[in-house]
C-alpha cells in the first residue's frame, strides 16, 4: 500500500488527497485523487506546512495532512530526502538537491559536493548549513551549496543518516556499519564518538 495516511479513531484512513497547487486545501478533498507514490520523508516545517518526499517528488501539505500539492519548482523528479530548519528547506534525490532559503516559495538546484556519487542522507543545522552524506564521507556548505568542505577526521565508511541536535549544537550521524552514533559540533566542528 502507498500512499500517505491518518489514524482517526482506531482505524488508519487514506488521507493524502492531492490538489493542483494553490488551491490549499479549498476544494473539495473527497473528488481529489489520492496519493499513490511510495513516501520517502515526512517532516514538518516551521509553521502549518509538512512536506512530504515521495516517488512524484516533493508534496506540501498546509493543512495537517488532509490535502497536499506538488512543489512543482522542485524539478528533481523523485525526493527521497527532506531536511527543514528555520527557512532553509533541502529536497534531495539520490544525485540531486534543491534548496530554498525562503520558506519553500522558491528553489533552485544546487551543486553535489564533487566527490559525493550518490546521496544517503541530508541535514539543515541551526546557522543554516547544509549537510550531505555519502558513502564518500560526510560534506557541509555555509554557502547555499557554492562550496563544499569534507570533515576529513570522521571515520564513517558509509552515513545514512544525520539529525541536527539544536539543544547540544551539533550534528549526529549513523552508519548501518556500526553501532555508534558520531557527533559533530557546530559551528565548531569538532568529532566525538
Amino acid at each position: 500500500t502507498h500512499g500517505i495516511f491518518r489514524l482517526q479513531d482506531d482505524l488508519w484512513l487514506n488521507s493524502g488527497a492531492l490538489v493542483k497547487a494553490g488551491s490549499h486545501g479549498r476544494k473539495d478533498a473527497s473528488a481529489a485523487p489520492n496519493i499513490d507514490g511510495v513516501v520517502y520523508a515526512l517532516v514538518p516545517g516551521d509553521g502549518y506546512s509538512t512536506y512530504a518526499g515521495t516517488s512524484d517528488g516533493l508534496l506540501r501539505s498546509d493543512n495537517d495532512g488532509v490535502t497536499w500539492s506538488q512543489v512543482s519548482t522542485v524539478t528533481t523528479g523523485e525526493i527521497q530526502f527532506v531536511a527543514i530548519q528555520k527557512n532553509v528547506l533541502l529536497a534531495a534525490g539520490l544525485k540531486n538537491l534543491d534548496l530554498s532559503v525562503d520558506g519553500g516559495r522558491r528553489w533552485g538546484r544546487i551543486a553535489l559536493p564533487p566527490e559525493l556519487t550518490q546521496i544517503s542522507a541530508i541535514a539543515v543545522d541551526g546557522d543554516g548549513c547544509l549537510w550531505v552524506g555519502g558513502r564518500e564521507g560526510v560534506y557541509y556548505s555555509p554557502d547555499n551549496g557554492v562550496s563544499w568542505k569534507q570533515i576529513h577526521d570522521l571515520e564513517i565508511p558509509q552515513v545514512d543518516g544525520m539529525y541536527f541536535d539544536s539543544g547540544g549544537k551539533r550534528m549526529l550521524f549513523t552508519t548501518s556499519r556500526s553501532t555508534m552514533i558520531f557527533a559533530v559540533t557546530v559551528p565548531g566542528h569538532r568529532i566525538s564518538y
